[in-house]
């Protein structure tokens, strides 16, 4: 990725880094992926969160980055951008939702602040936005609604735009969004009280009512952070024991990701003994020519270069299958094993291919 802000690392393991922690929910083309950027102080179309002006979302999976709060190094965080879903009933649901599952039970801590991102220019809570909702509140508990913003984007908030839409709603942006956060209290038993903002995330930077009104949406924002105490992932999939489908999903991905693990495990232990051949060759060669026996010491090397050559064409087959693992493991969340294990494979490749 290029351009990427000074501080911003894409990364699937946040586990233990000390960085209070943010979770983006929303429907598909409320613009989360935008708002992250900006988050984490890159342009609203930046790469760091792909963004897509396509019906289809860019995001296709739940992807985390490390980063500084609006540039701020003083406030380190962690952002989690999520896949939007209609129903966790649905089967095609049940895989979006299980992966999201898994990643943040294994490959993230806590979380601390909620950002439920709603398209201010048509703000409904619809069915898929409550289904989404109700599964973030089984995975966190009551606790959930405590550490929720509701942000309000696509509202460019210079005053021409907000008379405009003043004029056609006839109502203020405020009163909208009341109430819009009625709806909620009458939907979620726990949903009254909660604060929301507006945020948009493609503002002019060279109007000063838009920027004015961008800065003191981030403040609120980091305001709100500071305050947030973190919720344990360590719950969340007991939300699957609930839905069929996404048990179905949960026990489907854990499965693959134990059986590549394993398969990487034992194409660990073939490939250190293959570095051993090698080794013993290399050994073999020193002493016959210590002993000055030229003769065995040439048929050495020979047998030598059989056997990287033939190591050679192992590893080409191995890098498509160890890519194909560590998609697999990192579907079900299992980023660390990833990292354990595929560093040291890679370590041992390149041994092997080492002249």
């Amino acid at each position: 990725m290029a351009n990427l802000p000074t501080g911003v690392v894409p990364t699937d393991y946040l586990v233990g880094n000390g960085r209070q922690k943010i979770l983006v929910i929303g429907k598909t083309g409320t613009g989360k992926s935008s708002l992250c950027n900006v988050l984490c102080g890159a342009a609203h179309d930046a790469e760091v969160f792909p963004v897509s002006a396509e019906a289809m979302s860019c995001t296709q999976s739940t992807f985390f980055c490390e980063a500084n709060f609006n540039k701020n190094k003083e406030m380190p965080v962690s952002l989690i951008d999520t896949i939007g879903f209609d129903d966790p009933d649905k089967d095609d649901d049940a895989k979006i939702i299980s992966e999201l599952v898994l990643k943040l039970k294994n490959g993230c801590d806590h979380v601390n602040l909620f950002l439920i991102a709603v398209n201010g220019q048509n703000p409904r809570l619809d069915g898929s936005l409550v289904g989404m909702i109700r599964i973030f509140e089984g995975m966190f508990g009551q606790d959930f609604w405590k550490q929720v913003v509701v942000l309000f984007t696509r509202m460019p908030m210079d005053e021409k735009n907000r008379k405009k839409r003043e004029k056609a709603t006839k109502q203020t942006d405020d009163a909208l969004a009341q109430k819009y956060m009625e709806e909620v209290a009458k939907r979620f038993e726990n949903g009254r009280g909660i604060d929301y903002v507006f945020l948009d995330s493609c503002f002019d930077e060279e109007d000063p009512e838009e920027k004015r009104c961008f800065d003191q949406a981030m403040d609120k924002l980091q305001k709100a952070l500071a305050a947030a105490k973190p919720l344990p992932t360590s719950k969340v999939q007991e939300v699957a024991t609930e839905k069929a489908a996404l048990r179905r999903e949960i026990a489907v991905k854990e499965e693959a990701a134990k059986a590549a693990k394993e398969r990487l495990n034992q194409m660990a232990k073939e490939r250190e003994e293959d570095a051993k051949k090698i080794a013993d060759f290399e050994n073999q060669i020193q002493q016959a020519k210590l002993d000055g026996e030229k003769d065995k010491a040439k048929m050495l090397e020979a047998h030598l270069g059989e056997e990287r050559e033939r190591q050679e064409a192992t590893v080409r087959g191995l890098k498509t299958e160890i890519s194909e693992l560590k998609e697999k493991m990192g579907n079900a969340g299992f980023s660390s094993d990833i990292g354990t294990v595929a560093k040291a494979i890679s370590n041992l490749l390149t041994r092997l291919t080492k002249p």
